[in-house]
């Protein structure tokens, strides 16, 4: 509700509301209205686009949690129209990354917190992060 509602995504149509601006019911939310929310709530949040992995392991690091957004693995890829207009893609997915593996400078692997279907902690690969992580061009948010 404090980040605001936009028209719904419609399948058939392919049409909605503004994702970097409200949710959008069966779609969901980028990274700038989720930032913002936390701001509302006194806390600092940074979003991150084209970010790296030393990055995300730098701030774990802090003890600042990190929401990622990438391809759920699951959905059809095929853009349209309405993807276009707002940068959305079918597959958005949020995760929060708590831990990683090997050297902060060229981690091996990270530990997310998968809300879908239930809070899942999995463990991936680097090459397999990043494989995911690509798909909304490295984009994160720190919150501090």
């Amino acid at each position: 509700n404090s980040i605001g509602y936009g028209a719904s995504y419609n399948n058939s149509t392919h049409t909605g509301g503004n994702p970097n601006a409200d949710f959008i019911d069966n779609y969901g939310v980028h990274w700038d209205p989720i930032a913002q929310y936390a701001r509302s709530r006194g806390r600092k949040a940074d979003v991150k686009r084209g970010w790296s992995l030393s990055g995300i392991a730098s701030e774990i690091n802090r003890g600042n949690p990190v929401i990622i957004y990438w391809y759920n693995g699951l959905s059809n890829q095929t853009r349209y129209s309405w993807h276009y207009n707002y940068g959305a893609k079918p597959g958005l997915h949020s995760v929060v990354v708590y831990g990683y593996k090997g050297d902060a400078s060229n981690p091996t692997g990270f530990y997310v917190r998968d809300p879908w279907p239930s809070f899942y902690q999995i463990f991936y690969t680097s090459r397999s992060f990043l494989n995911k992580w690509s798909y909304f061009g490295y984009s994160a948010v720190v919150v501090k």
